[in-house]
């Protein structure tokens, strides 16, 4: 189930960011919902969102939520 209203992210926001938002637009609970249940206050993602500062702890407690989980990976180029 698809959200009604999707989370808006400005264009300068990280590609995290953006693919944690793509995650998020595809629950059926709202941000505050997800947030609250992350432990964290409910108006986390759209700070996130909007470009503000978020801590590591904080993005992976909201990814446990939703299933995932950050993972450092090698570059393809890693010349580059």
């Amino acid at each position: 189930m698809i959200r009604r209203n999707p989370i808006r992210i400005i264009k300068a926001a990280s590609p995290l960011v953006h693919e944690i938002a793509a995650i998020i637009n595809q629950q059926p609970q709202g941000a505050a919902t997800l947030s609250e249940k992350a432990g964290m206050n409910r108006n986390y993602i759209h700070h996130m969102a909007r470009g503000g500062n978020v801590s590591i702890a904080s993005m992976e407690a909201l990814l446990d939520v939703l299933g995932y989980r950050l993972q450092i990976t090698p570059k393809e180029d890693r010349n580059g």
